[in-house]
């Protein structure tokens, strides 16, 4: 479970990284680096079934800053720094333990 921190839950757990990425097209926008990955899943239907505007994922992270969902964490985004197929490459990451919310 979470532990309190500066008003922050503080996970055990991961909840994401932040990820420096080389595009495949070799161009690279330093202002947008780092990315966020998140290890939630991206949430558009509710409770209900009923489709939803998300804004938060299954984590508790902000729906418009995450990049690019990893469900399967670490070892998810260790993946994707080999190439395979993606318009990007992970470069190198950091774990975070607080949603970004």
């Amino acid at each position: 479970m979470g532990k309190e921190g500066e008003g922050m839950v503080v996970n055990d757990e991961p909840v994401g990284a932040w990820a420096i990425i080389n595009w495949a097209d070799g161009e690279n926008i330093p202002e947008f680096q780092p990315y966020f990955i998140s290890f939630g899943q991206w949430i558009d239907i509710d409770d209900n079934g009923m489709d939803v505007e998300p804004t938060h994922d299954s984590l508790g992270n902000k729906d418009d800053l995450v990049f690019y969902y990893c469900p399967m964490g670490e070892v998810e985004v260790q993946s994707l720094m080999k190439e395979c197929g993606n318009d990007f490459t992970v470069v190198s990451y950091e774990l975070e333990y607080v949603p970004n919310a």
